[in-house]
């Protein structure tokens, strides 16, 4: 599967609400559809097993945990013809639950964001709406209200973002009404102070990328971009890249590369170790992958 937001949830990992593979003659992009299925990882038993499946199939679902409750967040519906539906909806689902329940809408239908949780608060940043892409903050209080908070400096969609020492940082991203224009762009949001600062800018602009912390320093991996866009036809790359940043020098270093090109991939980190799922090694929709990689200290 690819296009994906996996989560921490009890101690498990959590993934679904992506683009995997249709029934034959089913497909909605290539042999792609969205997905209703979710999947559970328990890394002490290293195995994978379903859960209950979604009210409704989507795609780019950003799944969250505030550790009471595992949600999916808005993303995309998909017929034949029109894949990309922006939706607002928000489901929720509590550990033991036989089925998904309806949470609170997003404000507005939103995809492509950033999702976290910092001081129990579910945080949905950027993104992209039918209007184009947003810097719209929306920060979900209570399990019950989304309230406005602090927007991004410069509206983009698929950046990455992690939580760390309290913390949020977004980085990259792309700009959908520039010709998915990358960005190198890094900012950290203070959730107490309600205020962003820039920091130190990503070495390669980039976007479709998966992030995730470990030893205190953010891992950021891979990604793809449109090249040679001044031809009549375009061509995308995708990126095997890994940079590592230190928070205490505001620093970006090169870490090493995946084992293969990869974009719309999901990273977690759990247990000393950051899980790499999914994602597809071509540009777009092409070659949706299921392996499953881990970095270690």
């Amino acid at each position: 599967m690819q296009e994906i937001y996996p989560a921490v949830y009890r101690g498990q990992i959590y993934v679904g609400g992506g683009l995997g593979a249709a029934p034959a003659g089913k497909g909605v992009m290539g042999s792609l559809a969205p997905m209703e299925q979710v999947f559970r990882f328990d890394p002490h038993g290293d195995r994978w097993s379903p859960i209950a499946a979604l009210p409704v199939a989507r795609h780019h679902l950003g799944l969250v945990s505030d550790e009471k409750s595992l949600f999916g967040i808005g993303g995309f519906s998909a017929v034949a013809g029109n894949a990309w539906q922006f939706e607002a909806t928000v489901f929720r689902w509590s550990y033991g639950d036989p089925v998904w329940q309806r949470g609170p809408d997003l404000p507005r239908p939103q995809a492509e964001s950033c999702y976290a949780c910092a001081n129990g608060d579910i945080h949905v940043i950027g993104g992209r709406t039918a209007d184009g892409d947003t810097a719209h903050h929306w920060r979900l209080r209570d399990d019950d209200r989304w309230e406005k908070a602090a927007p991004l400096s410069l509206a983009r969609n698929s950046a990455a973002c992690v939580l760390l020492d309290g913390e949020l940082y977004v980085m990259g991203g792309r700009i959908y009404d520039r010709g998915h224009e990358n960005q190198s762009l890094v900012e950290r949001y203070d959730p107490v102070a309600d205020r962003w600062q820039m920091m130190a800018p990503l070495p390669v602009a980039t976007a479709g990328t998966a992030a995730a912390v470990m030893d205190g320093e953010i891992y950021l991996f891979g990604g793809e971009a449109l090249v040679d866009r001044e031809t009549a036809s375009e061509r995308w790359s995708t990126y095997r890249d890994v940079w590592r940043y230190d928070p205490r020098r505001d620093s970006w270093s090169r870490a090493g590369v995946m084992p293969g090109r990869r974009h719309g991939m999901g990273a977690v980190a759990l247990h000393n170790h950051i899980y790499l799922m999914g994602g597809a090694s071509g540009a777009g929709i092409d070659g949706t992958l299921a392996s499953v990689d881990i970095l270690s200290t």
